[in-house]
């Protein structure tokens, strides 16, 4: 038996497209934050929102320590479960939102395995809330946006909602 080699499709380069501009933009953006921001003085963006300069050494998963097999085998197997939903997935919504969550996970990855102590940069401060980055917005956003796409009534097409019902066929009179 000869097994067909498998094929790289436009839907999985669109997603890897995808993952690469999410860690590219998130990357970017850490690194412009080590730069010109200082965990001193917070800069004020607007209302409650700053930018400062946070190295978080604590694990995404505050239980675990910062870094253990069963965490990296977590992010592991989210990103493949997500690539295989996402390929397989007829819709192009979900296709993308997989890979801005893939994206965001490699991102905070990355920076997990090329800063000491396996410390993520953190610099978007939302008043005494939360500190975090573009890969934990790609995350949350991501994940929502998957949430609502599998909500039944959203995932049905319009053209199927708008439909008129085909006429039922008439019975046969005697």
């Amino acid at each position: 038996m000869v097994m067909a080699s498998p094929t790289i499709t436009a839907k999985s380069l669109i997603m890897l497209a995808i993952v690469a501009l999410v860690c590219a933009v998130d990357q970017t953006a850490k690194a412009f934050a080590l730069s010109h921001f200082s965990t001193d003085s917070p800069t004020h963006v607007a209302g409650p929102l700053y930018f400062t300069k946070l190295v978080d050494h604590a694990s995404s998963i505050s239980y675990l320590p910062q870094y253990s097999w069963p965490l990296e085998t977590l992010r592991l197997t989210l990103i493949i479960a997500l690539a295989a939903l996402g390929i397989a997935s007829a819709l192009t919504r979900v296709r993308i939102l997989c890979a801005v969550v893939i994206g965001g996970i490699v991102g905070n990855t990355l920076d997990r395995w090329t800063h000491p102590v396996f410390s993520v940069v953190d610099f978007i401060k939302v008043g005494n809330l939360a500190v975090f980055n573009v890969a934990d917005v790609a995350t949350a956003v991501g994940i929502v946006g998957l949430a609502v796409c599998f909500v039944p009534f959203v995932t049905r097409p319009l053209d199927v909602i708008r439909q008129p019902k085909s006429p039922e066929p008439q019975a046969l009179g005697v």
